[in-house]
């Protein structure tokens, strides 16, 4: 009797997860900007009024998923449409295209903190570039590992190697985000003392 290896799960679970990261770093931004420009409402409005009911905690939480889910979009969203895309020049543009979503979104923050005038305080700056650069960390390594790509029949053989070579980086840009929404938090609660 011949034994045949099933495919392993565990690169698919961790797609999933980059997915679901990069669905609410959309959503986030979505709810930090897009709803109170349409409803006339100051920027940030929806997430002063869930600090002001749930604590700085939900602030760190917050900025940590919104950046983490931003440096999401390519691994995440990207594995999924190059798995799912047959056409292999198709394939080809979908890293590059999500990648320069993100440098939207982060040209985007960059367009605030100019914009509100916080770069006058040079740490902002700071915590602007710690989250830039853990971002575009996960996303380089998200753009490299899509290089090649070649979807098989069972996801967990063909997304194995590309999830290896995500893995790390997906945890340095965990702590580089972390840190910096730390930072961010504990400078926001000084500055209000």
């Amino acid at each position: 009797m011949e034994y045949v290896r099933e495919a392993p799960r565990v690169p698919v679970y961790f797609t999933g997860l980059l997915l679901c990261l990069a669905l609410i770093g959309i959503g986030t931004g979505i709810m930090d900007v897009a709803v109170p420009v349409l409803k006339g409402d100051e920027l940030f409005a929806p997430l002063k009024r869930a600090v002001e009911l749930f604590g700085y905690p939900y602030l760190f939480l917050h900025i940590f998923l919104h950046n983490l889910g931003i440096a999401c979009l390519v691994p995440g969203i990207g594995l999924i449409a190059a798995h799912m895309e047959r056409n292999p020049r198709l394939r080809a543009v979908i890293g590059p295209i999500l990648s320069v979503a993100v440098v939207v979104s982060i040209l985007t923050g960059a367009f605030w903190v100019v914009q509100s005038g916080a770069y006058a305080q040079g740490v902002i700056v700071l915590f602007f570039a710690l989250e830039a650069a853990g971002v575009l960390l996960l996303t380089f390594a998200g753009l490299r590992a899509m290089r090649g790509y070649v979807p098989t029949p069972a996801p967990g053989w063909s997304l194995h190697t590309p999830a290896h070579r995500i893995a790390p980086y997906f945890l340095a840009s965990s702590i580089v985000l972390g840190i910096a929404a730390y930072l961010e938090v504990l400078y926001i609660l000084n500055a209000g003392a």
